[in-house]
């Protein structure tokens, strides 16, 4: 075979493969605002926690004192993984805790005798939640593993989906037929 036969067979061949798309994107979609983004573990997250209280709270949980500065999601993390899997922030009128979401590891949280209207996502970790005398008017989405939740005191109308296969008892008094006893 003549390289000339060579060259008009690859012609040809290439002459049948599948057509080039008429148009290739020149740009990168920009994501929604509200889609997470990954960070540094080591980055500053204290931004993150808008009730100045809470984010004190937090400070001071991580064993530091004074006005609360720069603390990353490596600072939380390691601060759990020493054995402070407990969090209180009680009696300060807090009044959200966003920035929570950040404490996948802590087994309890207490947070009695706020301003709280509602969580942000919750631990998946967290087995007991004291959340008595808030302003709470529902609790959904609580983590599958709890397994004590003191509530009294706030103005509840919804409890989640699966309340009654979570609990036997709401305040030490049986749930029977899904009404509390």
């Amino acid at each position: 075979m003549q390289v000339w036969e060579r060259c008009s067979l690859y012609l040809a061949f290439q002459a049948q493969a599948a057509p080039i798309p008429p148009q290739i994107p020149t740009s990168i979609p920009t994501l929604d605002p509200d889609t997470p983004t990954l960070q540094p573990i080591n980055a500053d997250i204290s931004g993150e926690f808008t009730d100045p209280i809470f984010k004190q709270a937090v400070w001071e949980w991580l064993g530091k004192s004074g006005e609360p500065g720069a603390f990353s999601l490596s600072d939380i993390q390691n601060r759990i993984r020493d054995g402070n899997t407990r969090l209180t922030a009680a009696y300060r009128n807090i009044s959200s805790l966003k920035g929570l979401e950040y404490f996948e590891g802590i087994t309890h949280l207490t947070c009695s005798n706020n301003k709280l209207t509602g969580f942000p996502p919750l631990p998946s970790t967290l087995q007991s939640l004291y959340c008595a005398n808030n302003q709470l008017t529902t609790l959904s989405d609580l983590p599958v593993g709890l397994r004590y939740l003191d509530c009294g005191y706030n103005q509840l109308t919804t409890l989640f989906r699966d309340f009654r296969k979570s609990f036997r008892s709401f305040h030490g008094k049986p749930i029977i037929g899904g009404y509390i006893a």
